[in-house]
């Protein structure tokens, strides 16, 4: 057979990346499949109360390294011209929408806001940080996540899947 031109990067590239001087290109895709596995994490233990403060810690820090770990050009969801990468976008959001699955529950926003009152409450889970903490996370992600949704000017490009994260930042 005739040579490959272009040799695909694989999972165990992808995954150590941050450890190696490689700049290789990954595609959005990754990223999109990498955000979906931290929400997969954070679901495994966001609703329990045997869960240990490393475990939640752990997660939050995985959340919190996750930008600072993209390859270039995909820091932002955006290209020069203005054009949306909606794979890219919605990794983003991912990574928002979990960060504010884990935090508001812990916080203190959750007992106070009406909208909150089907959520479990933060007094059965566990806090990592103080309770003000959790909230200023969940703040935080739910403003990150409501400036992703509107990098695209028409709510019929996104996603179905960024309604769930839109209703959850606004109760926040």
């Amino acid at each position: 057979g005739e040579p490959l031109l272009f040799e695909p990067s694989t999972l165990e590239q992808f995954e150590s990346r941050i450890y190696t001087n490689d700049d290789l290109p990954f595609s959005s895709f990754a990223y999109r499949i990498e955000a979906a596995q931290l929400f997969a994490r954070a679901l495994s233990i966001a609703s329990t109360h045997e869960v240990h403060r490393d475990q939640i810690q752990n997660v939050d820090n995985l959340l919190a390294a996750w930008p600072h770990h993209l390859g270039v050009g995909k820091a932002e969801p955006v290209d020069s011209t203005g054009g949306v990468d909606h794979t890219l976008l919605q990794a983003h959001a991912v990574v928002e929408y979990t960060t504010m699955y884990l935090h508001f529950p812990r916080s203190d926003l959750a007992g106070v806001i009406a909208a909150a009152s089907g959520i479990k409450s933060s007094l059965d889970l566990l806090p990592t940080y103080s309770r003000s903490m959790h909230g200023i996370k969940a703040v935080e992600a739910a403003k990150h996540f409501i400036d992703l949704v509107g990098l695209e000017s028409s709510a019929l490009k996104h996603s179905p899947l960024m309604l769930n994260g839109l209703l959850l930042s606004c109760t926040i």
